[in-house]
């Protein structure tokens, strides 16, 4: 992740910056592919991290929806990387059901001491987000939320 929050626990973490390995990831597709089809779930491709910026989001992503017709998507962001390369491709996707973006302040000086990122980007991307969202062949839940 490329916030600095302090109620987080990755700087904590001791896999810090580790990726699941492609092959676990196969692996985790093959074991959800015993779901029965005429069950609905959601995938969560982000935790303790920004999905945004691993370059195999979208790969993740694809291979999810390929692989299990009955799984959706949900991803957690701090919105930093949603960039207008990453949002055109968040779109490009079927079955999202939620992005959720942890913006934890709306004024910028708090935000950027409590995120450590610069709030003027992060408000530059989900202005962008609402944009593509209000237009969307696909739209999803967008949710904003704050830790207190």
């Amino acid at each position: 992740c490329n916030a600095s929050c302090g109620f987080c626990p990755y700087p904590t973490l001791e896999r810090k910056g580790d990726r699941m390995s492609d092959d676990l990831y196969a692996k985790i597709l093959d074991d959800l592919t015993a779901i029965p089809g005429s069950i609905p779930f959601d995938i969560n491709l982000s935790r303790v991290n920004e999905p945004f910026l691993d370059k195999r989001i979208f790969t993740l992503s694809h291979a999810a929806l390929d692989r299990l017709p009955n799984a959706s998507l949900r991803y957690f962001t701090n919105a930093s990387a949603l960039n207008d390369a990453n949002l055109a491709r968040l779109f490009e996707l079927d079955r999202i059901t939620s992005v959720n973006v942890s913006l934890n302040d709306h004024r910028p000086a708090e935000y950027a001491a409590t995120m450590g990122l610069p709030f003027e980007r992060t408000v530059r991307n989900l202005d962008a987000l609402h944009s593509r969202l209000a237009v969307a062949d696909r739209p999803f839940l967008l949710r904003v939320s704050r830790v207190c």
